[in-house]
């Protein structure tokens, strides 16, 4: 889909707000951190204060980097960079609560981060919510997140479902239409937690 019409140019414009959208398809919840994290380290030493919109992803999703330093992300095998590695570790290393339990830490740090910064945030799931679990040692992370910004319930990809003409393309994700009803969405819910001068 066209920058142009992506939900966060949209809501860029909306704001009159210059857009970063370093989103990748296929990317991981560990490439959101590490490069919401430049984004805003960059931005702060040119004085500038962002406001960030999380689209969280599949949990499972992870990256590595190679001895190129070349980030490599894997997502259940769609498109692959590595097949064979990427098989092992789902056999192998791959576990549920495993990858809950790193969501919520990096739910918990990215939250701290932005505070610690004092930078306006949302934070939403892109395509399905993940639920950590109220009765386990993560218990603890789920009653300290800030769900005023951080809304696991609300998956846009959900969202959209109230719309049955929606189409969506590769990876599921939404074209120019969905693009449009999300940035409205986003909208209302920012309206609803933040004032702009």
């Amino acid at each position: 889909i066209q920058d142009s019409v992506r939900f966060s140019t949209l809501v860029g414009n909306y704001y009159n707000l210059p857009v970063i959208n370093n989103a990748e398809s296929g990317g991981s919840n560990s490439r959101i951190v590490r490069t919401t994290t430049q984004d805003i380290i960059d931005l702060k030493s040119q004085g500038k204060t962002p406001f960030v919109i999380i689209a969280w992803t599949a949990h499972h999703r992870f990256e590595v980097c190679n001895e190129s330093h070349e980030w490599i992300q894997f997502n259940a095998g769609r498109d692959s960079k590595d097949p064979d590695f990427e098989n092992m570790y789902w056999k192998k290393y791959g576990d549920d609560l495993g990858n809950i339990e790193t969501f919520a830490v990096q739910v918990m740090l990215m939250q701290k981060f932005l505070e610690s910064y004092n930078i306006p945030y949302l934070m939403l799931h892109a395509f399905n919510p993940v639920v950590i679990p109220r009765k386990h040692k993560l218990a603890d992370f789920a009653d300290n997140l800030d769900y005023r910004y951080f809304l696991p319930d609300l998956p846009l990809r959900g969202y959209l479902t109230q719309w049955p003409d929606i189409k969506f393309g590769l990876g599921g994700h939404p074209l120019e239409e969905g693009h449009k009803k999300i940035s409205e969405f986003l909208i209302q819910l920012i309206d609803n937690r933040y004032a702009f001068s």
